[in-house]
This record gives C-alpha cells, sequence and structure tokens, in this order.
C-alpha cells in the first residue's frame, strides 16, 4: 500500500471513529428491563444477587445447583431441614414431579416454588386461584412501582417499595384452612404458604421481588431476610434448580456468544470500523500488483562455443588433423541426434544412408567422407586441405538446416 493510501485510511477511520464516539455520547443509556430469573445475570431482573446472598444467610449450608427433574432426585425422605429453591416465569410440574417434592417437603424440608404463572396442578395444590391482570406476562406491565408488605403475624409489618415493574400474578384462597397469606402488592395477596407434614412449602408469585433491582434497591436486602427467617435456622443444605426455567420457558433461548457481544454498542462500533477499513483496503488496492517479469536471455549454445574454443586451439597449434577429427565428431554427433544414423556403425553403407535420410547428393557425401578420413590421424593436414574439408562441411550444413 502508498504512503497517501495509508494516510487516507487513517483519516477516514479517524474520522468514522470520532463520529461513532459523538454518536454514542450523545445517547442516553437504556435500561436493560429483560426478565432472565437466572443466577448468573447481572442484569436488573437477574437473580444474581439472590444467588450470592442465599448462601451469605446460612454460612453452615451447603449450596448446590440443579437442572434435573426433580422426580429423579435421590433425596432420602428423612432428609431434613434442606432449602428447595424452584424459579422460572412459568412453572407447571407434573403430577409425579409435584408428588416428589411435596415428599420432600413432608419429610421436613422447606420448599420455595417462584413464578410468575403457576400451572392449574400447582394453584389446585395449594388451593388457590390466579387473578391475570392485562400486561401480566410481557414487558407492557401497566403496574409499577409496586407497594410490597409482608403481612403479619407470620411477619412482622414491614413495607417495600422500588421504581421497577412488579410483574406479579393475584391469588385468590380458596382453601383457607391449607394455606395462609404472607404478603401482598398493592393490597392483592402474591406469597402464600403452608403446613405440609413436617416441612413447609410456599408460593411466591412475584418474581422480581428477589431480582437484583429490587433486592439492592435501599433497604430491601431486608426483604430477603425476612424470607429466610420463614426457614429453619440451621439449614443444611440449600437446593437451587432452575429445571422449570429451562425447560419450561418455551421462549429462554441460551443466548450465543455473539448475541450477547452485540448488545453493546462499542463492540457494534468496533465491528463496523473493521468492515469499513477492509472495504477502504479493498477500493484502494484492487489495482492488480505483480511484480516485474525478467527478460529472459537467449540461450547459449555452451556446445557450440566449445567447439569453436577447441577448433582454434588445434588451428593455432597446426594441428590440422586432430582438428579434421574435432569436425568428423561434430558431425557424427549431428548425424546421430537429428537423423538417427550412427555413422561408426554404419560402414561402407554410411554415405548412402546419409544420401537417403538428408537428401544431400550421394556424389557429395562421399567425397565428404572421403576428405574427412583422408585428413585423420595420424596424416599430416596443411591450411589448404583444412580449408577443402571445412568448405565442404558448410555446404553440407547449409543443405541440411
Amino acid at each position: 500500500m502508498k504512503s497517501y493510501q495509508i494516510v487516507l485510511l487513517v483519516v477516514l477511520l479517524s474520522v468514522a471513529g470520532a463520529a461513532g464516539i459523538m454518536a454514542a455520547s450523545k445517547r442516553t443509556r437504556r435500561f436493560d428491563d429483560q426478565i432472565t430469573l437466572r443466577k448468573d445475570d447481572k442484569v436488573p431482573y437477574g437473580y444474581y444477587v439472590l444467588h450470592r446472598m442465599l448462601p451469605a444467610a446460612f454460612p453452615q449450608a451447603t449450596f448446590t445447583y440443579s437442572k434435573n427433574d426433580p422426580a429423579s432426585w435421590a433425596y432420602d425422605t428423612d432428609e431434613t431441614k434442606n432449602v428447595f429453591f424452584f424459579n422460572a416465569r412459568y412453572l407447571d410440574p407434573t403430577d409425579e414431579e409435584l408428588e416428589s417434592i411435596a415428599a420432600l417437603a413432608a419429610a421436613g424440608n422447606d420448599v420455595f416454588f417462584v413464578c410468575n404463572n403457576p400451572s392449574a396442578q400447582l394453584e389446585a395444590f395449594f388451593g388457590v386461584s390466579t387473578v391475570y391482570t392485562e400486561g401480566q406476562f410481557s414487558n407492557q406491565q401497566a403496574d409499577d412501582s409496586p407497594r410490597v408488605q409482608l403481612t403479619t403475624p407470620v411477619f412482622a409489618a414491614q413495607n417495600f417499595t422500588y421504581p421497577g415493574r412488579a410483574y406479579y400474578t393475584p391469588l385468590t384462597i380458596d382453601t383457607p384452612n391449607k394455606v395462609l397469606p404472607l404478603g401482598r402488592i398493592n393490597n392483592t395477596v402474591y406469597f402464600v404458604g403452608g403446613q405440609v407434614g413436617k416441612g413447609k412449602m410456599y408460593l411466591h408469585t412475584a418474581p422480581l421481588l428477589l431480582s437484583n433491582y429490587f433486592l439492592l434497591y435501599r433497604n430491601n436486602a431486608h426483604y430477603l431476610s425476612a424470607l429466610a427467617g420463614l426457614m429453619s435456622k440451621d439449614v443444611k443444605e440449600i437446593v437451587w434448580s432452575d429445571y422449570y426455567l429451562l425447560n419450561t420457558n418455551r421462549n429462554y433461548k441460551e443466548p450465543s456468544w455473539l448475541g450477547v457481544l452485540w448488545k453493546y454498542e462499542a463492540f457494534r462500533w468496533g465491528l463496523g470500523l473493521i468492515a469499513v477499513a477492509a472495504l477502504l483496503y479493498l477500493i484502494l488496492n484492487s489495482q492488480r500488483k505483480q511484480r516485474p517479469l525478467p527478460v529472459p536471455q537467449p540461450v547459449v549454445n555452451d556446445s557450440l562455443e566449445y567447439v569453436s574454443t577447441i577448433g582454434s586451439l588445434y588451428y593455432h597449434q597446426g594441428d590440422g588433423a586432430n582438428l579434421v577429427a574435432k569436425m568428423k565428431q561434430h558431425l557424427s554427433e549431428g548425424l546421430r541426434t537429428r537423423y538417427f544414423i550412427d555413422l561408426n556403425a554404419a560402414g561402407n553403407d554410411a554415405a548412402a544412408l546419409i544420401a537417403q535420410k538428408t537428401g544431400y547428393p550421394l556424389p557429395d557425401v562421399q567425397d565428404l567422407l572421403y576428405h574427412l578420413n583422408a585428413n585423420l590421424p595420424p596424416a599430416r593436414v596443411d591450411e589448404a586441405d583444412l580449408q577443402q574439408v571445412y568448405h565442404r562441411l558448410q555446404k553440407f550444413y547449409k543443405h541440411t538446416h
């Protein structure tokens, strides 16, 4: 790339980068309102803070994460003082799963169901029915900045709020002797619980009250402390299950790494600048470039040069016989490679064979061979004899070439 092209590319990229920074600086930061309920998500409506605070609330307990079907869990019915936490937008355990979970509670464990939309089986189990509100399952629910109240006598009267979404399902208790109302949002029940055997089971239909946004707002961490007070102080194990979150929420998809990066404006600008740079490089270097082709030098006939050198040496030394021998050798080599005539093997038929294949007159061929053979060593060859041999050879070569 030429120097002026590099300068032009740098200038264009600088201008584009400056424009991107200015455009980004003018934009207000967008609130990420996606509801994930996942333990590793640090978005406002993720459960990262809850996932970190639960082990801190029960330092003596072990923490276990599971994505398996609860019906396949290998917990003995005599295991007690464990907490099982299930969360999802739509929580729909099968009859077999619900029976297995209820057996865990009956053995002396606590079970928490946290969801926005409980299934009909779950409602029937708790003896409640849901009262759906407009926009309940979308990001358009109008009821925000909820007024949350944990009710007596289970709790001391406590009130909470935050400037985020409510996203809850009001409950109507159909079987009062089965569950108690434990919490209200805007004076409607969202949180119930009851005794099951030796343990307890709870249904919490306001999942965002356990989100990062809610728990980190002002003193709302006390809300989690109040819920933790419902459980035994000597909890042995906390089991967090995302089985229903990952398998029942049909709209959930594991985000790809590119999708995650694409959410960041800086990444989008960087990728755009790379694309612009690549395009400019292609435009500026679209002209075909090729190194100069070397001019081929004519092939030097080394054999001819060698013969000339040796011939000159014999001529200046006055050794005419050896020079004639070299001439005959050169002629023999040419006849062999071009006409496939072996001069030595042909013997007396050599002249006729040469005349037949070259078209040179037979008397002239015979004359040429006579002078060649007559002037071979040990004959004494003077300059006149040498010239006669030479002229006859040149005449033959002119005819055959």
